[in-house]
């Protein structure tokens, strides 16, 4: 078996089948497909209908009576691509400088996660505490390369590796109590059959609450942290106590759009699974809510929001603890 990418030169036939007990019509093209190995090839198209002219990745099926060809996938890199260069572009005319750090530190963060993370993963290797400390990682490294080394960062990580830590914790026993396994999806349940049990799926769902968590969490306690700088800088007489009520006051004014976004952020991730269980539900709301792919999303919005509430007053401590009575010019440089 193996996968070509290639053209489609012509549409040969289409057929139309309905699927037995529903009104979803399929569609099954007969196409020619112009390989980059230069070879011409007749393809069967069940995948999605396609154009002339579209490219396409197709797979050769060597069985009795010779190669079958079928396509796999439509080619979505210039979409892709496109966005991507947008997404870059937009970044850097708002962000500048700011936003080329965030660039390099997301580009480290998606290079630290499939070539060191993913393969330990598979490997077998304990995958709550590889997920753990990679996030506790991640987000210290983050913080470093968008704002560089100084108080403000350091109260920053302080508070968001305190505030992992007890997530993590939380998570744990809540999953345990819960009776959590893991294998609350369809996709959950294959990956564990195609690793042979290797990967324990309970301690990777717990990881994912983690990862999950992490950009929220950075955004609370970098926004905090910088907020009590400028604080200080702006009133250097400010007394500890008004400068923690002042912060709180800030603190939780961010933490309603925080938690919305983090339960939003999770609700679209599982939309589909919550129709589907909303759909044919069957019962009382205590067996529904009991559904181990409903309650693993509960669980995950309400670790997430524990742990970014968390964040707010843990934060804030830190940053007190370390940039009071720090000079002003050394904290303007700090946040500039």
């Amino acid at each position: 078996m193996s996968i070509t990418k290639g053209q489609v030169t012509k549409i040969i036939s289409e057929t139309t089948t309905t699927l037995p007990g529903t009104d979803i019509v399929d569609r099954i093209q007969e196409i020619v497909v112009y390989t980059k190995s230069g070879d011409t090839i007749n393809v069967t198209n069940s995948y999605s209908p396609v154009n002339s002219g579209q490219k396409v990745y197709v797979e050769e099926t060597v069985n009795e009576t010779g190669s079958v060809y079928n396509v796999v996938t439509i080619s979505r890199e210039p979409t892709l691509i496109f966005l991507a260069g947008l997404f870059v572009l937009v970044t850097l005319i708002v962000g500048r400088k700011k936003g080329f750090r965030g660039l390099i530190s997301l580009i480290v963060t998606i290079f630290v996660i499939f070539v060191f993370l993913v393969p330990k993963i598979l490997e077998g290797k304990n995958t709550f505490v590889l997920i753990l400390l990679t996030t506790i990682f991640l987000t210290s490294l983050s913080a470093l390369i968008t704002h560089g080394r100084n108080k403000v960062t350091y109260s920053a990580i302080l508070g968001m590796l305190i505030t992992l830590v007890v997530t993590a914790f939380i998570s744990i026993l809540a999953s345990v109590s819960a009776g959590l396994t893991g294998n609350a999806s369809e996709s959950s349940v294959y990956f564990m059959v195609a690793q042979n049990g290797v990967v324990n799926m309970r301690a990777l769902f717990l990881g994912a609450v983690l990862i999950g968590l992490m950009g929220v969490l950075y955004d609370a306690a970098v926004s905090q942290a910088v907020y009590i700088a400028e604080t200080i800088k702006n009133n250097t007489n400010i007394s500890k106590k008004d400068l923690l009520a002042s912060a709180m006051r800030f603190g939780r004014e961010h933490i309603g759009a925080l938690v919305d976004t983090l339960a939003i952020v999770s609700i679209g991730a599982a939309l589909v699974d919550t129709l589907l269980i909303v759909q044919h539900a069957v019962g009382p709301l205590g067996m529904i809510l009991s559904n181990e792919s409903v309650a693993s999303h509960i669980l995950q919005i309400l670790v997430g929001s524990i742990g970014v509430i968390l964040a707010i007053p843990v934060t804030t401590f830190i940053a007190i603890k370390i940039l009071y009575g720090t000079k002003i010019d050394k904290i303007h440089n700090h946040i500039h």
